[in-house]
């Protein structure tokens, strides 16, 4: 006799406990997962979905200029879902559908203003560029002298937006000159996608099946109504903690919508090393959100020191860089081993010489101190062994051991 089937119902198995909580799960928005856009994208279109202030919460990251948390100061949040393209082929060939996904911009407003790489952008300048992202969508046409009406119409008329995307360069292992390997895969970094909102520029009338041209500023949107699915992303509209949006997607969203491309990040060293302070803002503010201390932007040799850093924190992404530098620490420098070091003071800040350039060190390891991850050194010039003001040798930590 053939095996008999049973047949298991929601309803059958918890009655009405599980009629009401479907009902209740029918009436929530679709979580589709994180969902990243690929790079290479040009002259996108997204949708604004969401324009709102926020404040931060208790247990936020974010500093303000004095170095006080921004626990209750508020933020300006957009998010808009995208149009066009419907699809666009990724560096690995892969056709990926994009419309539908979702790219946000976060602008912090604090009161005690925001340090910004080797300036401190004061509490008007943060109103500033905040309503400067707003009015890259509304046009020069609209008033944006009252702030909260400006984010009321931007929530209400929803505008569109163009954006571009583009990968990040591969990171190098400076021991191997090759591609950096994740420990977790066995494989070379993913590179980071930057997103890059270019406002509404050229979009005036545009309607979804149109080109974007370029001119002037758009009008009032004139999507049809289930012209386009708007997928409510909730993994990106909202913090990993289920909130509003705004914190649990904090770290990603403040560098990813204004993030440059390699080709922009040339230029910015260039523009900056010509005194451009808007490039060196730029440059100190990319650095910053990537995870360089501010003694070390304001302590960095070069423009071109920056940049490179970005890149290379960029490549390996949030959590897996960190894991990658881990693995790289678990084989100790060597007695004997010469390495090259940036010479720095008793409270970390690099020093520098007459022609304010920093003083780089040929130094040859002495002592190996696997518990605290340092070690002391001889200087090769001298022969005699590093010491601090204080005439004891100085630990030099592992990381700030470089071969060249």
């Amino acid at each position: 006799m053939p095996a008999q089937t049973k047949t298991v119902t929601l309803k059958g198995k918890h009655g009405a406990k599980g009629v009401a909580a479907a009902k209740a799960g029918a009436a929530s928005n679709i979580n589709y997962g994180f969902q990243r856009l690929p790079g290479g994208i040009e002259n996108g279109i997204a949708k604004i979905k969401e324009c709102y202030l926020a404040e931060y919460k208790k247990d936020t990251t974010q500093k303000q200029a004095d170095g006080t948390s921004a626990a209750g100061e508020i933020y300006l949040r957009m998010s808009a879902v995208v149009v066009t393209p419907k699809t666009h082929v990724d560096r690995k060939g892969n056709e990926v559908v994009t419309a539908g996904s979702m790219t946000s911009v976060m602008i912090p407003i604090l009161s005690q203003g925001l340090k910004w790489g080797e300036e401190v952008l004061d509490y008007d300048a943060c109103v500033k560029r905040a309503q400067n992202e707003m009015r890259k969508v509304v046009g020069e046409t609209v008033d944006a002298s009252d702030f909260d009406s400006l984010v009321a119409l931007i929530a209400t008329a929803k505008p569109y937006t163009k954006f571009s995307t583009s990968y990040s360069k591969p990171q190098i292992d400076p021991k191997t000159g090759k591609d950096k390997i994740d420990p977790k895969t066995g494989k070379p970094y993913e590179p980071m996608v930057f997103e890059n909102w270019n406002g509404s520029q050229g979009l005036e009338g545009w309607k979804p099946g149109q080109e974007a041209k370029t001119g002037a500023v758009v009008a009032e949107p004139t999507m049809p109504a289930g012209e386009f699915n708007e997928i409510n992303n909730e993994s990106m509209v909202q913090g990993e903690d289920g909130g509003d949006g705004g914190e649990g997607n904090e770290a990603a969203s403040i560098p990813a919508p204004e993030a440059p491309g390699d080709h922009e990040l040339d230029e910015l060293v260039e523009r900056a090393g010509k005194k451009d302070k808007s490039a060196q803002r730029k440059l100190s503010e990319l650095a910053a959100s990537a995870g360089m201390e501010h003694d070390a932007i304001e302590n960095a040799a070069s423009w071109q020191e920056l940049a490179d850093f970005i890149r290379s924190k960029s490549a390996g992404g949030g959590d897996d860089q960190d894991q990658g530098t881990e693995t790289e620490s678990e084989e100790p420098p060597k007695k004997g081993q010469p390495f090259f070091w940036k010479k720095r003071d008793k409270d970390g800040k690099l020093v520098r010489n007459n022609k304010n350039k920093v003083v780089k060190l040929e130094l040859e390891v002495l002592t190996v101190n696997t518990k605290s991850e340092t070690v002391t050194a001889k200087d090769l010039d001298s022969g005699t062994v590093l010491q601090g003001a204080d005439k004891k040798a100085v630990n030099i930590p592992w990381d700030q051991m470089e071969d060249e």
